[in-house]
């Protein structure tokens, strides 16, 4: 994996990595959830992020899965269709919570 990473790293630096897909179509993207399930100030971090998603696909549904604790910093982003929250266990991720919640909504 560490070889991977360097080759993908030095190939960006030396502007040998084609940057443009012609397969990506913006306009196919109809659902994007951003997952942080992280701390408070994580999540505020992340709003930047949340807008120009907003900016860049205007027609997408745009939903957030954070955790509980971090529901008041982004409940309310008028840049989010819907903002889903769950509870973990403290100190460790609930990764089959989250893909339960993912296959719930419809991700792939």
């Amino acid at each position: 994996m560490n070889a991977w990473l360097e080759k993908a790293f030095h190939l960006g630096v030396h502007g040998r990595w084609n940057l443009r897909s012609p397969s990506f179509d913006p306009s196919r993207i109809r659902r994007i959830l951003a997952v942080r399930n992280d701390n408070v100030g994580d999540v505020l971090c992340c709003t930047p992020a949340i807008r120009a998603l907003r900016k860049a696909f205007p027609r997408a549904y745009l939903a957030a899965l954070v955790v509980g604790y971090s529901r008041d910093a982004i409940t309310g982003n008028p840049d989010l269709d819907e903002v889903f929250i769950y509870e973990k266990a403290k100190h460790r991720p609930d990764r089959s919570r989250i893909v339960s919640l993912g296959k719930q909504w419809g991700v792939e």
